[in-house]
């Protein structure tokens, strides 16, 4: 007969693989890989849980986020002057 601790671990890998699911039916309609990882993220999600959904690495969405957050402080310099 499984423990507390057992039973515990798998409801909580339960609720991730339905937290995963859920997030991809939201994701899966928007354009551009790039939209999907910035909405995951805007969710508060990690690189790691968003590549794990989109089938990518996390070093792939560290780099994207990344990117978007050098752009965003671009086009923020580039209206102050």
């Amino acid at each position: 007969m499984p423990g507390k601790v057992e039973e515990e671990s798998f409801v909580v890998e339960r609720l991730d693989t339905l937290i995963k699911l859920h997030a991809w039916s939201i994701v899966r309609n928007l354009d551009s890989q790039k939209e999907k990882i910035f909405f995951l993220n805007r969710v508060g999600l990690k690189p790691k849980e968003i590549g794990e959904i989109l089938g990518t690495s996390a070093n792939s969405v560290s780099v994207a986020l990344a990117k978007a957050k050098a752009s965003e402080k671009h086009a923020t310099t580039k209206k102050e002057a």
